[in-house]
Parts: structure tokens; sequence; C-alpha cells
């Protein structure tokens, strides 16, 4: 499946949001899903 995860912090900066969505695109990954992670630059 493909998916897009839209982050409305910037990964510039460590915080909580930007963990989580990172993380989850990892584990969606590992499932054979194609993930896009877009946010703010």
């Amino acid at each position: 499946m493909r998916i897009g995860m839209v982050c409305p912090y910037s990964f510039d900066e460590p915080g909580g949001v930007q963990a989580h969505i990172l993380d989850l695109a990892g584990v969606l990954r590992g499932d054979g899903h194609d993930v896009r992670v877009l946010g703010p630059a």
C-alpha cells in the first residue's frame, strides 16, 4: 500500500511527534508498504 504521512513540525528540531511519525513509517515500511513522509522545510 502507498501511504503518505504529514508532519506539521520541522524535522530539524527533534520532538515527540516527529519521532512517532518516523517510527511508525519505519514499521510500515518493514511490513512492505511504500511510505512517504512530508514536513515543512
